[in-house]
């Protein structure tokens, strides 16, 4: 609809998505733009090795995508 009307893509977001790279590809090949990690409201060492792992999953795109990804760009 939006290419019809003349304008480009429509960014689409999914918060609270699984860390897992089956799941954030599946979404890329839906037409999703960006995937947000949930994190819990706990102390550090339980945070930080979550947030290693997302760390894992974004590593595993193209640079130029995870660098989209973390500057709220174009993939997940």
């Amino acid at each position: 609809m939006a290419a019809d009307a003349g304008r480009g893509p429509v960014p689409v977001t999914i918060f609270g998505v699984r860390p897992d790279p089956a799941v954030v590809q599946h979404y890329a090949e839906t037409g999703v733009t960006r995937c947000v990690f949930p994190l819990p409201s706990a102390p550090a060492e339980t945070v930080l090795p979550l947030l290693d792992r997302q760390a894992e999953v974004i590593r595993q795109f193209p640079a130029e995508d995870a660098a989209e990804m973390a500057a709220g760009g174009a993939r997940p």
